[in-house]
């Protein structure tokens, strides 16, 4: 990326700017569409399970989990009580549970966008390299919601340090 740092500052700035939308078109598509790519890697065997904590200490630990069809998720964070990622859906697996949508995102951004190239989650470079992948499998209309929630957080955790305290929806300009 050209100039990396101004990128960063201004998407982070956007991000941070933006009203909270959740009732925005772009939610409701990305988290039908979320939900649906999730059932669709329960169905082809993949197995997941939750960690309060962050469960894993490098991508290439999460990748030999990934060779063999399995992926921890962190279930931790702070949404706001109206955010859509916040609802649950019931995912019938052989083992009936229930997923919040934040939680089945986290899922399948790690297998759909991160595994295919093996893009690790360590660096900014590598994370937008697995939302340009992870976007291949997500609508026109679903791509600012994605957007924000990966390429607008991660800019504001560039730019400050932190990660957002509260996740929000947040619909800023799509520059990838």
């Amino acid at each position: 990326m050209k100039d990396k740092d101004l990128f960063i500052s201004q998407v982070a700035a956007e991000y941070s700017n933006a009203k909270h939308e959740p009732k925005h078109p772009s939610y409701k598509a990305f988290c039908r569409e979320t939900v649906s790519q999730f059932r669709g890697l329960v169905n082809s065997g993949w197995k997941f399970s939750r960690s309060e904590n962050e469960p894993y200490d490098s991508s290439d630990n999460m990748f030999r989990d990934m060779a063999n069809k399995k992926v921890k998720i962190f279930s931790g964070g702070k949404l706001t009580s109206d955010n859509p990622l916040n609802t649950y859906h019931l995912i019938v697996s052989p083992e009936r549970k229930w997923w919040t949508a934040n939680e089945m995102f986290r899922a399948v951004h790690d297998i759909l966008g991160h595994y295919p190239n093996r893009s690790p989650y360590e660096t900014f470079e590598d994370e937008l390299a697995a939302y340009k992948e992870h976007k291949k499998w997500y609508s026109p209309e679903a791509l600012p919601a994605l957007y924000g929630e990966t390429v607008g957080q991660l800019c504001v955790y560039y730019h400050t340090g932190d990660f957002v305290k509260v996740q929000e929806n947040k619909i800023i300009e799509v520059r990838l």
